[in-house]
């Protein structure tokens, strides 16, 4: 089976902390993903940051993120009181999961230590439900990929946001060099080995350097311009990106793929 996975990272400013603006891009971020697919993502999602299993004495609370009160508490999560000040913590402050047959479940940081990577991941984990051994759940369209895609970097400003089938995707699309090679391992550091793509993908092109040749691309993969960088799609089939068009789409935009590093 495959599964719908959506992630992604970005870096906040320090000046974009402010608990209001969190909150703000909390009931944003889940009124836009219920507006592209309202029957896949609802208004109301179960908080599940402290429930803690079956022996647990803190139920699951269901909360309607539309609400700002609801998202501002999810955003305090991500400070802690320090004596005088206010700290910015670096553990997950949004944890959730769909409720009903649908089994979606984000797990999140949003807002934390100016200049560390934030990180938002949604996904249907197949583990907690039976119905999943039944059926294929791959739940959203082509459509509305391309829309949740776009709508989480424009809400949250992230860097790069991707969407893959789980098990559609070619893993890991680089190996690193040996330890001991230290000039590689430096050139290893660079978004050229560590950038990833999938399915449908979107890169900051002021935080992911690439050097497109359009003359290299594949005629079925798509680059087009959008917010402060560039999406890439992989293809016509979101459910599978073949080994052979990921290499290509790589080298296109000038990645090192791990089998022209080997072959070094």
């Amino acid at each position: 089976m495959k599964f719908d996975h959506l992630s992604g990272s970005g870096t906040l400013a320090s000046d974009e902390l402010e608990l209001e603006s969190v909150s703000s891009r909390i009931v944003n971020l889940f009124e836009g993903l219920h507006q592209i697919a309202p029957e896949t993502f609802p208004e109301e999602w179960y908080d599940t940051f402290q429930y803690v299993g079956s022996s647990g004495k803190i139920p699951e609370q269901l909360i309607d993120l539309s609400n700002v009160a609801n998202a501002r508490s999810l955003a305090e999560r991500g400070q802690m009181d320090v004596d005088k000040g206010v700290q910015i913590s670096t553990t997950s402050s949004i944890r959730l999961r769909t409720p009903g047959d649908i089994p979606f479940q984000v797990d999140g940081k949003i807002g934390g230590f100016a200049g560390t990577v934030n990180s938002f991941l949604l996904i249907v984990n197949p583990a907690r439900y039976s119905l999943a051994r039944d059926r294929d759940y791959l739940i959203l369209s082509k459509h509305e990929i391309r829309e949740a895609v776009i709508h989480i970097a424009r809400v949250l400003r992230f860097d790069e946001i991707l969407y893959f089938a789980s098990g559609g995707q070619p893993n890991p699309q680089v190996n690193l060099p040996p330890i001991g090679d230290r000039a590689a391992r430096r050139k290893a550091s660079g978004p050229r080995w560590r950038g990833q793509l999938g399915w449908f993908t979107y890169l900051d092109t002021s935080v992911w350097e690439m050097d497109i040749d359009e003359s290299a691309l594949p005629p079925n993969v798509l680059i087009e311009p959008v917010l402060n960088g560039v999406t890439i799609q992989l293809g016509d089939d979101h459910t599978n990106v073949p080994d052979l068009l990921l290499a290509q789409a790589r080298r296109a935009i000038g990645w090192e793929y791990r089998r022209d590093v080997l072959s070094k």
